[in-house]
């Protein structure tokens, strides 16, 4: 009686145990949920979905803070590599070599910093998909080596197993790409950040390239009520696809 009560009163927790209860009934391997616990995250660096916003927050980021303003800087590059245009392609390079630039300077003095290592791998995975298929796959190479040593460095770092599994998530079946280690990795990522919409929002696309449809909805629907300002989340709502 103490825990119907408990669910009654809070209807979070009902959604949670009703997930859990499809989740089982569609026999999901273990899957990785949400936390059904709201966050503010739309002042977060996973929720910014307008250049302006990026470019302010990088205009007031103290220089204290190198690796902040190089995750800012990353995303002006995905920002701007989802737009058309050669302008676009520009601007976003340029904010791509400005992060890999911070990146490799603190390298210097923080070798064994598991973040520096994954700001090389964001950098270098995400130079790939502006290069495209063949011609990036020599920056696809060189950030798997740099996330590889962030894992070992942290084993559990979660930005670490998300730009994994972003790379075996795009990476050609033919070449070691595969949906199904990618989803093991963004469950990696949100189990050590459950309320990260980014991270929320990728097992969501994965789980519906395994022709997991409804438990993928789910997902991508939480990170888009997360972040109802946020573009991308939103065309993902629509689309179920990662570029809209």
């Amino acid at each position: 009686m103490a825990g119907e009560c408990r669910f009654a009163k809070n209807p979070a927790l009902s959604f949670y145990a009703l997930f859990l209860a499809l989740a089982v009934s569609w026999s999901l391997p273990e899957l990785v949920l949400a936390s059904p616990e709201t966050v503010d995250y739309q002042n977060s660096f996973d929720c910014k979905g307008k250049i302006s916003d990026v470019d302010r927050a990088i205009s007031r980021m103290s220089p204290d803070y190198p690796v902040h303003k190089a995750r800012l800087l990353i995303l002006k590059a995905r920002l701007y590599r989802d737009r058309p245009g050669k302008s676009s392609q520009t601007e976003g390079l340029l904010a791509l070599k400005q992060a890999r630039l911070i990146a490799e300077n603190l390298r210097k003095s923080h070798e064994k910093d598991p973040d520096v290592w994954v700001l090389l791998g964001e950098t270098d995975l995400i130079r790939t998909q502006y290069q495209g298929f063949p011609g990036g796959m020599r920056y696809a190479s060189r950030s798997r080596k740099e996330i590889t040593r962030a894992l070992e460095l942290s084993p559990k770092d979660p930005r670490a197993h998300f730009t994994r599994a972003m790379e075996y998530y795009f990476k050609p079946w033919f070449v070691g790409g595969s949906k199904k280690k990618a989803l093991e990795h963004f469950q990696e990522a949100l189990a050590a950040n459950p309320q990260n919409p980014r991270y929320i929002s990728w097992v969501g696309l994965a789980l519906l390239s395994m022709h997991h449809p409804r438990q993928g909805r789910i997902m991508i629907d939480r990170a888009a009520s997360m972040c109802p300002g946020n573009p991308i989340y939103r065309r993902r709502a629509i689309t179920e696809k990662p570029r809209g």
